[in-house]
C-alpha cells in the first residue's frame, strides 16, 4: 500500500465547481481508497491504496470526479515521499523568510529546458521562486491575494496543469499522511 496526496485543482472557489468534502471522500472511496480524509474546503485528499504511479492514478481520480460531480478538474497526485522531499528542499525555509509568505506550486510535471528558460523570465515585485522538478517554491512578500506570478501564470507558461497550496497546508497535508503505516 501507498500513501497519497491529491490536490484538486480549482473546486470550491469563487462559488464555482462546488463539491462538499464529504461527497469527495465518498467519491475516492467508491474507487476503493482506503483511510480516505480532506484538509479544509479546497481538495486535498489524504488516502492510501495499492501503489500505482501518481499519473494513473491522478487520471483515475479525474475520470470519478467528472461522472460524480459532472465538471471536470484536475488533479495533481504526490506520494507522502514526494512531499517530505518537497518540505526538506525548501530553498526558503531555511532563509528565515516567514512561513505565512510560502507558498508552492505543483506541476503535473517537470517543465522542460525550454520552459525553464522561459520561467527564469518571469520577474514580479515582491515575488521571488525557486523551480526544483515538478515544484515551484514561491515566497510572495505582499501575499499571495496581489500576486502577479499565480497559479495560472505558471500553467499557462509551464503548459501543464498545476496547482498551488500555501506553506501551512503543505505541511499539513504531510503531517495527515505520516499517520498512515
Amino acid at each position: 500500500m501507498g500513501t497519497y496526496i491529491g490536490l484538486v485543482r480549482g473546486i470550491n472557489v469563487g462559488g464555482n465547481k462546488i463539491i462538499k468534502m464529504e461527497d469527495l471522500r465518498a467519491s475516492f472511496e467508491d474507487l476503493g481508497l482506503k483511510g480516505v480524509k480532506t484538509y479544509v474546503q479546497s481538495g486535498n485528499v489524504v488516502f492510501s491504496c495499492p501503489k500505482i504511479s501518481n499519473d494513473k492514478l491522478a487520471k483515475k481520480l479525474e475520470i470519478k470526479i467528472l461522472e460524480d460531480f459532472r465538471f471536470s478538474a484536475s488533479v495533481i497526485v504526490k506520494t507522502k515521499d514526494d512531499f517530505e522531499k518537497m518540505i526538506s528542499r525548501n530553498p526558503f525555509s531555511k532563509k528565515g523568510i516567514s512561513q505565512k509568505t510560502l507558498y508552492v506550486t505543483l506541476l503535473s510535471r517537470a517543465p522542460d529546458p525550454t520552459v525553464l528558460k522561459n520561467l527564469k523570465k518571469l520577474k514580479a515585485k515582491n515575488e521571488i521562486f525557486h523551480v526544483d522538478g515538478a515544484t515551484i517554491y514561491l515566497c510572495y512578500r505582499n501575499g499571495y491575494g496581489k500576486a502577479k506570478l499565480t497559479n495560472n501564470v505558471f500553467e499557462k507558461v509551464c503548459l501543464t496543469p498545476a496547482t498551488t497550496r500555501n506553506w501551512n497546508t503543505v505541511n499539513a497535508l504531510y503531517e495527515m499522511s505520516a499517520q498512515y503505516l
